[in-house]
């Protein structure tokens, strides 16, 4: 006997495979755009907003109508936009203006959120440490694509290094915004350098793609580039404020190469609990501390065995 259409249990079947189907696909979209889980999301809908530059900006948080200036004022993670004033760093109008447009219409949308990390929400300042998602767009991910931004993972690394990465050394090799120059190239080089990380991009000339091995490594022939380092761990040495020297097998120094490392990378690449003899790989510049060790400033690594 054939059943009626409404009591037949394919369509109701169909459609809650359709809807799993959607969420899925949600789910898989803000993945690619490395949108965190287990943050706190603060929605910025039909809020007062200002756009200081294009990594900064300010919001009515407590939603009573007004801004109230550094105490509601946001930092974006994982992106160092160029200054609009005289710092430290430079002053660079010319990419600095481009970088807070872009974020200021981003902002105007109206269809945005911002993620926090409750682990990590106040950074330098006061300021508020976070994540702004878009139209499900990551708008840190977005700078960084356009050029507008270098990769900066001082605050923090994300979940998915290498999504951004990967995405910095595209706008690199185009000449996008900040690389598109020269003496722009090499003035945010060499801001990346002072941060202890580089452009992954096998035209930068400060980055060396290919391992090499700590044994038979010699540090001054390459002074000042940015390696990639396997070795064996042979001692481990414990400084002041959480600094810690991984010495790593090396026939020409004793009692090794040393690597010097702090907390926040040893967390984010899961090495806190290294021990003696394990095989391990790391990436950082190699430098001559004070003009006498040499060593590889530690920016991430992995374990190997």
């Amino acid at each position: 006997m054939a059943l009626h259409p409404e009591t037949h249990p394919w369509p109701v079947m169909k459609h809650y495979i359709l809807k799993l189907l959607i969420l899925l696909h949600a789910h898989s979209a803000l993945a690619a755009q490395d949108i965190p889980t287990g943050w706190n999301m603060i929605s910025l809908k039909d809020i007062k907003l200002r756009t200081i530059d294009g990594d900064t900006f300010e919001a009515d948080l407590n939603r009573n109508g007004r801004i109230a200036g550094k105490q509601e004022r946001v930092r974006l993670l994982y992106v160092d936009t160029p200054e609009l004033n005289e710092s430290h760093k430079g002053k660079d109008l010319e990419h600095g203006i481009p970088a807070r447009g872009f974020l200021e219409n981003k902002l105007a949308s109206g269809d945005c959120r911002l993620w926090v990390d409750p682990e990590n929400s106040i950074g330098n300042r006061g300021r508020l440490l976070g994540l702004l998602e878009c139209a499900k767009t990551n708008i840190s991910l977005e700078l960084i694509t356009q050029g507008h931004s270098y990769f900066d993972t001082r605050f923090s690394q994300p979940r998915d290094y290498v999504l951004y990465a990967r995405q910095e050394a595209r706008a690199f090799n185009a000449r996008l915004g900040i690389w598109s120059r020269t003496d722009s190239r090499n003035a945010y080089l060499k801001r990346l350098r002072d941060e202890g990380k580089t452009v992954y991009s096998l035209k930068n000339p400060l980055f060396k793609v290919q391992p090499k091995e700590s044994l038979s490594l010699q540090p001054a022939v390459h002074e000042g580039r940015f390696l990639r380092v396997r070795g064996r761990v042979e001692t481990i040495r414990d400084l002041s404020r959480g600094a810690r020297l991984i010495f790593l097998q090396n026939r020409f120094l004793k009692p090794g190469l040393p690597v010097i490392t702090f907390p926040k990378q040893r967390k984010a690449s899961r090495m806190e609990n290294l021990r003696v003899k394990t095989r391990i790989q790391v990436e950082g510049f190699v430098q001559l501390y004070r003009g006498k060790q040499w060593q590889i400033r530690f920016h991430r690594g992995m374990v190997l065995n």
